[in-house]
Order: C-alpha cells, then structure tokens, then sequence
C-alpha cells in the first residue's frame, strides 16, 4: 500500500463527524537506520533532574502518575520500544502497564508506560502513584535503541536516578534562563528565570516586586546600568519541574555582552505570600550572560519553506505551500490573516487560507492552501507567482511573523515521464532462489534516461519529495512487509531483509532481497513511489508497481462479502437496529474464524479468534464481549455477530457505528484469507439539542490585578459556533468596550477586550488592557450577545446578556472542630493541640454568607512523615441549618498512628459569597488516642527517662509517678515524643 492511500484512509475516517476510524491501517516507511549522535550527555534535558532527591511521595490519586521527561535539542523522536527500558523503585522491578497514568488503585495499574513528548522532542516514562509507598529509589534504565527518531537515529543507553521520601535541604536554585544564558538575542527585554520546583517542597518562592529596580542589566564597558521595570511570578515561562519568574526591562538594542544581576536576598522561601520570614531562605546573587546582536534573526524569522521549490527553480504546479518555524515550540494563526497570490505581479484570482500541516507530526509547521470559487484549487498556469504572508498572520511563542514573500515559477511541461523495464520481468515467474547463495536482485531500468541519482536516499538529512506526496519503497513477500536493512548481502538475523544496491549512477534502481525470505513459494511485490530518487539531475523516477511469483503459488481469489443491515446513506439508524450483524461470504465454498489455542481461567485448553472485530459507536470504541456464531444450511458461509450489551450504549447524540473486521479474520476455502470488511451507518440524534448555558463566574469578578475574565459556558457535547462578533456589545459600568485583538492587548493608549472559543465550549471575553489591570478597579461588566449570533449544533440561540459585578479579593478564616494549630501557630510547638480523632473534621466560615465547596481534591490529611499516613482526600458533606456555612470533612480510612498531621487547602478549594476562592493554607494537629501519660512505654527495667524538646535531661531512671508529676508538655521519654496533658 501506498503512504498516499495510507494517508487518504486515515483522512476517509477522520471525516466521519463522530469521530469514528472506519479501519486501522499501520504501515511504516523503511528506514535507513544509523548510529545515533546522541551519546553526548549534555545533549539532554532531564526533569526533575537525574541523581536528585525530594522528600515528596508522589503516592495520591490526585497526582495519578509520577512524569520523568528526557528531552533532546534538535531531535525528533519517532517510536519508543518498552523492552528496551526497565525500571525499579526501592530495589523492586516496577512492571509494564499501559494503565499507568489511571488514578484507580486497581493493581494492574501499578506499573509505568512510555510515550513521546506532546513536541515529539523526547520521551516521558510515567510511573503509577500506587508505586511510591514507601520512600526509596527510582531507576531507570535505558538500553542503546530505547527510542528512534525521525531521521532513523537510535537513543545510546542512559542510567537515571531519582530518590523520593528522602530528606531534602530547601534551596533556590535557577534551572536555566530563557533566553539561555551565554546565548545571542535580536534584543533583550524579558530574561525569565527558572528555579528548581523540586528543591522547595511545598513552599513557595516570594519576591518583592517593588523592588524590580535593584535588578541590573549591565552592558560589558559601561558603568550606566538598566533597572528593571517589573519582575513577577510567569506562568507562560512554565517549563516542566521548575518554578518561573520574568523579570522585564527597557528595551536593549545596542550589540554588545550584557550581564543581568539579582541581588543576594531578592528571592526567598516561604510558605504564603503574607511577610517574609525573619528564618527565611534567601537566594544568593544570580548573573547570567547575554550577547546582543540586531542582525540575529527571531524564531520567527527563521523558517523553511518546506514544499514546494522557490524560484528560480520551476516546478509543475503547487496547490499548497508548507512553512516550518523550526525555532519555535508552536504556531497560532491569526483570524484575520492577510494572504495575497499574485501572478506575473497582477492578482490571480486564488485565495489562500492558513492552517497547520499535520503531515509533519508537529505544531510548527504552517500551510498555505488555496481556493478558487470556493474550491480547493490546484496551480498549473504557467507563470511567475509572488505570494504574501502579511505581518502579525502568525504567532510563534511571544512573537508574530514579519511579511512574508515567497516567489515560485510554475512550468506545466517541466517534468520528463519515463518508461522502464525490470529484470526478473514485472509480472513474471521465477524459480525459488538457491538457499546457498545470499541474496536475489531486481534491477528496474529507466528507458532514454541517462542517470538515476540515490543521492536523496543516502543522506538521513534529506527529506525527499516531489509535489505533495511522502515517498517510500515498499517490498511485501507474500503479503508480508519486508523490512529495510543495511546490507541484505548479510549472513546474519539483522540483515533479513531488503536493501538498495549501489548503481554508480547507472539509469537504474537495484534492490536485493536476502534469500532467507524466499523459504516457501509466494508472490513478490516492490512499490516505489514516484520521485523517490532523480533522474537526469532534476526529474523525478517514475512510481514502480513490480510483482513476480517465485515457485509455484496458489492463485489469490478475490471474494464478495455482504453485512447487514444493508447500509443506505439516505437512511437514519437508531441503535436498536443493531441486535445483530450477519456477514456473509459470497462467492466462498467454506469460512471459519481463524482461531488460536487459549486457556481458560482454569488453565483448560479453549481455541479463541485471532483478531477481535472492531465496532465504534459514535465516538466511543466498543469493548464489550460479542459472540460469533456460523449460520447453518446457510446459501452461502454466513456468520452472525453480536455484541453483549450494545444496546445500553448511549447513541442519543447520533453520529456513526462502524463495524470493522480485519483482513485473515477468517478462513476461506481452506487456506484463503478473508478480506478487509468495514460498513458504516449512520446514527440518528435523538436526543435534544441542549441550549443551555451559564455565566462564569455564576457570581462577582474577584478583581485580583491581573485582569478581569468572564465567558459563557455551553454544554461540551453540543456543537458551538459564533458569527457576528462585532454584534456582540461589552459595558463596562454601562459604557461600550472596543473589541481589539489579542495581540494588541498590551499596547499603550489600547484599551478594550478580546474574545475566543476555547475547546471546552466556552465563550471568552478577556479584559486585560491597562484599563482593567488595576487591582483597586471596581464596577460592573455587562455582555450582551443578541440572538442568531450563537449556534448550538447548527440551531440559533436567541439573545443572552449576563452582568457581573468586580470586587476587591476578601480573605475568609477558618474555624474547626476539633480545634487545629495554624501552619504559622506551629513553629511553637507548645501550641500544637492534640486531637484524639481525626476521622471527622467540621469547617466553618464564620465571616462568610456562602460558601460551596469547588474541589475535594484540593483537601488533603497527610501525617508529617508522609509514610505513616499518605496524602488523603475527604469525602464533603454540607451541614444544614448552621449559623454559619459549614462542612463536615470524613477521612475514610481515618489516621491512627498517634503523630503530628497536616490538614492543607489549595487555593479554592471552597467558593465563598458567590465570589471568592479559599486561599492556600495549612493546620497542624498531634493525634492522642489516649490521654493524660496512658501508654508511655517503660524501658526493659520498668523506668522512664525524661528529657526536654531543646535537649536538657529532666531525669533518668525515674518511676512512673515522677511521669505523671511532670507539667503539661512535650517531652521525648524513652525515646519518643510524648504529649503530656
């Protein structure tokens, strides 16, 4: 099969609009595979970082898996090979699952999986929390060839370490700059700062920006320094295992080496943001290098016009152009991208839209298709092309492209077709090989061709195309893919294969095929597509399509097959109409499944089918049972099918159901494979179309200076589309806002909001000019959307309007039951309180009016130690009738070990007066199941010694009645820490 008619297959399912694959088809390229260049430590980037440690268990539900991320500059990672990679934690071999990342405590989730990176630019192992129970370490192992890239280049091996539970001195340490430090910018304006995550633990890192000034930027030479304008926490700075602040200054230009300066003491560690502590961490000085230099080109001025050729070269038609901004993580394109084709220096007639190219596997590749009279268009008329990409069409990270002009000169008659002819003959017959020699050779020779050039074929770097489509060699024997190899003149297992032979330039393409695949008579078939080499150094060889039978083989019939329901595509199915599906086999004499011997749960011989038919429902896959049954005295070989249990699926929303069934599935007239089978019907939408929506926030704007954001939320299994944006009018206390861009938002003398559609169905209005920045800013923001601007699944929404008052931020205190120690109350330990359960806890919001609870995860109880007593969620119950809003908190199972616990909220945790979210904080408590000095254990001679928390002796040898004279208190008696009441 061709990679073009893979792709079109995969393109066929992907239009089914419930998302359903009609068939499975998995082909990959040869590969010309090569010694990898990545030996080289440096060459990656590693979170958290090997041989570091952390006193964290990553043992939650609510942190489902632990991500270890191996990164590497410039590469592109294809495949990853589990068998390759082993791994243990505490000295234990820690087993493969592909369920790793569940947060259900299922044991067969308790194991790691691998994947690439959401960039293709490494791999991440995730490791199952229900590994980390006790703090030990973790070791990865990877063997030479773990993962290959792109290019065919395999990873070396790689040690890694990482301990967890351990004990871990709190230090601020800086990961990296971006820009990288000791790296050349256009200018400089913005340097973020990335600290390690890992080493703070469940602090924070602090700074005071109104002190930005102190931070220097000092050109080398000169004794003028730059202050810094803002310095502030950069959550789009975020890199995996680090914590970023970006701090800005005015604009530097002028070339020359710059030296950024922190002060010793600018950053600190602390639990919350209320003060600095007197005890705090402080950050030592951070410098960091930066070379600027005006002539260096942005990431955005860096690309490659990937396809196809630019003038002066001439090509014979283009129908799309593909750009690759390689130095950036991810493009956006604008909605109002300007894009002009001009032909000869007049207008052509053909638009252009920009979209993604996902042939490329990545977000950084843009394309250029165009359209004529609404319709896809393909550029064949002769003549010189200029085509315009406007400034801003394009973001890359942080910036947006300048005008982009690219000029191609279409030739119609440029490309020369060539004849050829192929020795074994195309559809002939030969005799098996002779096993004693090593391989068998086909020669496809060109006719009227001179040369045929591997030149592209040779070099790993060169990506060979000709017009639009992805070129690749395909050898099947017997239907059978063969795979590529080095050299298939080899004796040994690693060059059982095919592999180019060298033609010296000669008109023609050789290919050897090692003699080991030839054990058994079968049919060969060599595909080549067009212009996988160059012929006459400029025109593409031709598309090959070479068969020859070797010994004598059985003849390949070609069978009909018929399912019902019989499939009309004017008719809407319910699911009801699916009891049963009954396949029949045409022109056959005899079918059976192709079955395979099994063993039951008792380890009783059973035969099974081989390959498992495939059934979508919507956008849903099904796995449930099904049964195949033959139909007896049937006209024809005749199978019903039936899946247990489709009927209780939910199919309200309509869409599609495929059946699916492999190619071999079944047994045709004794030794015949059955063909692929897949029909597609489909679903009628029962279900009403749900218009609903709701105002988020449902209460007031809490204004916390960073902007204030409002959107309307619809139902995410509806369809939402917008039209008529300038329809839709924002107040502010009753006066108009000016929609403007995104890209505008921070822009002087701009004030007004943007709006998009984000994939959760909701309609976002952003309002963060200077206007709306300010954290003393109150009033009222009102939107009203008329009717017919919205579209639910294809239906108008008639109009809605919403209006949102904006307050100041409020914190609210706790009150519990039992009472509990305030995280900053604790640092003396003698105001710790003892509880002697912790199995229920009552909240109460003594200041506030309402309070809800948002997210139960955002609790947890966890023991000091975090061994004796992991992190654990509550289950939340609302007490009714209280003077107050309050919860009632159950930890099932509950602490028993008698140690000190932490009781922490994440910040909003609970929604209070339809406004505020809770802030962060944490409480301390000692579980004591008994009380008084019951329990106390006397050493092997019935005595106790006695000494204080700051290390006096108070006594030794002493008796149990000197025990229970001592003050109230915490002592350490025999060792243990003990609380006297």
């Amino acid at each position: 099969m061709k990679k073009n008619l893979l792709y079109s297959l995969l393109a066929a399912g992907a239009m089914l609009s419930g998302g359903i694959t009609a068939y499975a088809v998995s082909e990959a390229a040869p590969q010309k595979v090569t010694r990898a260049s990545l030996a080289e430590q440096s060459e990656w980037t590693i979170m958290p970082a090997s041989g570091g440690s952390t006193s964290r268990l990553p043992n939650s539900s609510s942190t489902p898996f632990q991500a270890i991320s191996f990164r590497l500059d410039g590469l592109e990672v294809d495949q990853t090979y589990k068998e390759k990679v082993t791994v243990t934690y505490a000295g234990e071999t820690v087993p493969y699952s592909i369920y790793a990342t569940s947060d259900d405590e299922d044991p067969d989730n308790k194991g790691w999986s691998i994947g690439t990176t959401p960039d293709y630019d490494g791999v991440i192992i995730r490791i199952n929390h229900q590994v980390f129970t006790t703090p030990g370490e973790l070791v990865i192992d990877m063997q030479p060839g773990a993962f290959d890239t792109m290019d065919g280049d395999t990873s070396p091996a790689f040690h890694y370490t990482y301990s967890f539970g351990q004990e871990v001195k709190k230090e601020i340490k800086v990961i990296k700059f971006n820009p990288e430090a000791n790296g050349t910018v256009k200018y400089l304006e913005k340097v973020s700062i990335l600290f390690d995550v890992e080493l703070i633990g469940a602090d924070q890192i602090f700074c005071d920006e109104s002190k930005a000034e102190s931070i220097t930027l000092t050109k080398d030479g000169t004794t003028d320094a730059i202050k810094a304008t803002g310095v502030a926490y950069d959550e789009s700075a975020y890199v995996e295992g680090t914590l970023p602040y970006s701090v800005t200054f005015p604009q530097a230009t002028e070339a020359g080496e710059y030296t950024m300066t922190v002060p010793a003491g600018f950053f600190w560690i602390a639990p919350d943001n209320t003060s600095k502590p007197a005890d705090a961490i402080e950050s030592g000085v951070i410098t960091a290098k930066f070379t600027v230099d005006p002539s260096v080109k942005t990431p955005m001025q860096n690309y490659n016009v990937v396809t196809p050729e630019q003038a002066p070269k001439e090509i014979k038609s283009f129908d799309h152009v593909s750009i690759d901004f390689y130095d950036v993580k991810g493009i956006y394109m604008a909605d109002d991208a300007k894009i002009t084709l001009k032909k000869d220096g007049k207008e052509s007639g053909y638009t252009g839209e920009l979209t993604y190219d996902w042939e490329y596997g990545n977000m950084h590749t843009a394309k250029v298709s165009f359209y004529k009279n609404g319709e896809d268009a393909t550029i064949t008329e002769a003549g010189t092309y200029d085509l315009t990409i406007g400034a801003g069409a394009i973001r890359g990270d942080e910036e947006y492209n300048d005008e982009i002009t690219l000029t191609f000169k279409v030739n119609p008659s440029l490309v020369k077709e060539y004849t050829w002819t192929a020795t074994p003959e195309n559809n002939g017959k030969a005799d098996l090989p002779n096993p004693e020699q090593n391989y068998t050779q086909i020669t496809i020779r060109l006719n009227d061709a001179q040369t045929v050039s591997y030149d592209e074929w040779e070099d790993p770097n060169h990506d060979p195309k000709d017009g639009t489509e992805i070129k690749s060699i395909i050898v099947t024997y017997d239907n059978e893919n063969i795979k590529a190899v080095q050299n298939a003149n080899g004796t040994d297992e690693a060059n059982i294969g095919w592999s180019l032979a060298d033609n010296w330039e000669e008109p023609e393409a050789i290919i050897r095929i090692n003699n080991k695949i030839f054990e058994k008579p079968g049919k060969l078939t060599i595909e080549i597509d067009r212009g996988m080499f160059t012929v006459d150094g400029s025109n593409p060889f031709p598309a090959i399509e070479y068969t020859c039978s070797f010994g004598e083989i059985a003849e390949t019939k070609e069978y009909e097959t018929q399912v019902s329901p019989d499939m009309s595509i004017d008719k809407e199915y319910l699911i009801s109409d699916f009891e049963e599906f009954k396949i029949e086999f045409l022109n056959a004499k005899t079918a059976e499944p192709k079955t395979v011997k099994d063993y039951d749960d008792n380890d009783k011989p059973i035969m099974r089918e081989d390959v498992n038919p495939h059934l979508a429902v919507a956008s849903v896959v099904y796995y449930g049972d099904y049964t195949i049954t033959k139909v007896e005295d049937a006209p024809h070989p005749t199978f019903i099918i039936k899946f247990t249990d489709l009927s209780k699926m939910d199919a309200s929303m309509g869409g599609y159901i495929n059946l699916s069934i492999d190619e071999g599935s079944f047994v045709l007239d004794g030794n015949q494979k059955s063909p692929v089978i897949s029909q597609t019907w489909r679903l009628k939408r029962t279900k009403e179309i749900d218009k609903s929506w709701q105002p988020s926030p449902s209460g007031d704007i809490v204004n916390n200076g960073y902007g204030i954001f409002a959107n309307f939320k619809f139902n995410g299994d509806e369809t939402l589309s917008v039209t008529g944006y300038d329809k839709i009018v924002v107040k502010f206390n009753d006066t108009p806002l000016e929609r403007i861009k995104e890209a505008d938002a921070d822009k002087d003398g701009v004030e007004g909001y943007w709006t998009e559609k984000n994939s959760d169905n909701a309609l976002i209005f952003n309002m963060v000019t200077k206007q709306f920045m300010n954290k003393d800013l109150t009033g009222k923001i009102t939107i009203e959307i008329p009717e017919n601007v919205i579209y639910i699944s294809g239906e108008p929404l008639g109009a809605i309007s919403h209006t949102w008052n904006i307050v100041k931020p409020r914190d609210y205190t706790f009150k519990f039951t039992p009472g509990l120690t305030t995280e900053e109350e604790s640092k003396d330990e003698s105001k710790i309180v003892n509880v002697e359960s912790l199995s229920e806890i009552i909240i109460e919001f003594p200041e506030a009016k309402t309070a809800e609870l948002n997210n139960r995860f955002d609790i947890n109880l966890r023991s000091n130690d975090y061994v004796a007593y992991g992190a654990t969620a509550p289950e939340v119950e609302v007490i009714k009738d209280a003077p107050h809003p309050s919860f009632k908190l159950t930890f099932d199972p509950a602490p028993t070990v008698e140690t000190q616990y932490r009781l922490v909220f994440y910040y909003g945790a609970f929604y209070i007066d339809n406004a505020h979210p809770s802030k962060t904080c944490t409480f301390v408590a000692n579980l004591q199941k008994g009380s008084g000095v019951d329990g106390i254990t006397a050493d092997k001679d019935g005595k106790y010694s006695v000494v204080s928390l700051d290390g006096k002796v108070i006594f030794t040898n002493g008796s149990y009645d000197h025990v229970k004279s001592l003050p109230k208190g915490i002592y350490i008696i025999n060792g243990k820490k003990i609380s006297i009441r």
